[in-house]
C-alpha cells in the first residue's frame, strides 16, 4: 500500500528543512521549530500540513518579510523540488499581500521549484488588474515555469483552490495571457 501524500511533510522532511534553514539563517531555532511543526501533525491532511508549516516557519524567521523571503530563496536551492516546495509561495501568499511587487517577483522565483499557481490567486483576489498586468509580463518570460504560472495561476477554476469569479464572469481578463501563450 502506498504511503499517503500527506507524509511528504513528515519528521524527516522537517529535520532536513530545519537544517537547511539554519544554514541560511543561523539564528533559526531548530529544536523549537521542530517541536512546534510536529505538534498535531498526525491529525492534519496534506494541504493543512503545508499551511501549518508555512505559519510555523514564519514565526521562526526574521520579522522583516523581505529578509524571510531571502532566506527562503536560499533554502529552495537546497531542498527537493515538487509539492513540498509549494511551502515557499504559500508563505508569500500568507504574509506578502501588502508588498505585492516584491511578493509577485518572489512567486515567479519560487514557481520553478514547485508551483506558485495557488499562491498567486490570493494576489488576484486582492488586485485582479494589477496582478494580471504582472502575469501578462510573465507570459513572455524566458522560463517555461514562469510562463506556466501565468496561464495556470489565472485559470478561472483551479482544483484545490477558489474560483476567480471575475474571470468566470468575463474571461476576457485573461485573453492577453492566453493569446501570448497559445503557441507555447
Amino acid at each position: 500500500m502506498a504511503e499517503p501524500l500527506k507524509e511528504m511533510f513528515n519528521a524527516a522532511y522537517f529535520d532536513r528543512l530545519a537544517r537547511t534553514v539554519q544554514g541560511a539563517y543561523p539564528a533559526f531555532d531548530v529544536p523549537a521549530f521542530h517541536r512546534e511543526v510536529m505538534h498535531g501533525l498526525a491529525g492534519r491532511e496534506l494541504n493543512a500540513r503545508m499551511r501549518h508549516t508555512s505559519i510555523t516557519l514564519r514565526k521562526h524567521l526574521p520579522q522583516d518579510f523581505r529578509r524571510t523571503v531571502g532566506v527562503l530563496k536560499e533554502v529552495a536551492l537546497e531542498m527537493p523540488k515538487g509539492y513540498t516546495a509549494l511551502l515557499y509561495p504559500d508563505l508569500v501568499a500568507l504574509y506578502g499581500l501588502d508588498d505585492p511587487a516584491f511578493s509577485l517577483d518572489a512567486l515567479a522565483n519560487f514557481t520553478r521549484f514547485g508551483s506558485s499557481e495557488f499562491a498567486v490567486r490570493e494576489f488576484l483576489r486582492r488586485d485582479l488588474e494589477g496582478t494580471l498586468h504582472v502575469m501578462r509580463q510573465w507570459a513572455e518570460d524566458e522560463s517555461e515555469h514562469v510562463r506556466r504560472l501565468a496561464s495556470e495561476g489565472s485559470r478561472p477554476r483551479l482544483p484545490w483552490s477558489f474560483r476567480l469569479d471575475a474571470v468566470v464572469r468575463d474571461p476576457r481578463h485573461t485573453r492577453p495571457i492566453l493569446t501570448c501563450l497559445r503557441s507555447d
